[in-house]
């Protein structure tokens, strides 16, 4: 956090201090603070390590806020924001068509991609789309290219897509996407 920044949030939080509180209630209630902001973002960590539930990403560089710039998150989608890819623009359009107001983000284009692949899989289902029907419909057809993201399954991976893609936390809270890291200069 640059000192610009601190000063900006010392400020804030000096106008939130009760002042008939003495020293050392001030001393606690600005270290209870600090503790209620930092378990705030570690619980989006928490459920996501310890419960196996999606990380809200978007939540947690809300969270964050400034103090989250420069942090990588790795993806397993493209950036919600990329229309060059087909499938992303799909999704951007499909979201406006369905909430104008929302904005994109990487759990809503997780669910619309999976949705995608689902759709792709009983397209080559023969017959009744029983499970196995679907089992061997995505073993047989191996690849499925959705619109720029291609996912590959054969009887040994059901994994789709080893693909990673790198995005850094923005001072305002937003995302970058990245094509490779860089060293940072010390």
């Amino acid at each position: 956090m640059s000192g610009g920044d601190f000063d900006a949030y010392q400020d804030a939080a000096s106008r939130t201090i009760n002042p008939s509180l003495d020293d050392d209630q001030r001393l606690l209630d600005a270290a209870a603070g600090l503790a209620e902001e930092a378990g705030e973002a570690l619980a989006h960590v928490r459920k996501h390590v310890m419960q196996g539930r999606p990380l809200d990403r978007d939540a947690l560089a809300k969270e964050l806020g400034p103090a989250g710039a420069g942090v990588v998150i790795t993806q397993v989608v493209p950036f919600p924001k990329d229309a060059s890819i087909p499938v992303v623009g799909r999704y951007q359009a499909a979201l406006k068509a369905s909430a104008p107001d929302a904005q994109p983000g990487f759990v809503s284009l997780e669910g619309y991609l999976v949705g995608r692949a689902i759709v792709a899989a009983l397209e080559k289902v023969d017959g009744e789309p029983t499970r196995q029907a679907m089992v061997d419909a995505v073993q047989k057809a191996g690849i499925f290219d959705l619109g720029g993201l291609k996912l590959s399954y054969n009887p040994s991976s059901n994994r789709g897509s080893d693909h990673v893609f790198l995005t850094v936390i923005q001072p305002d809270g937003s995302f970058k996407s990245v094509d490779r890291l860089e060293k940072s200069g010390t």
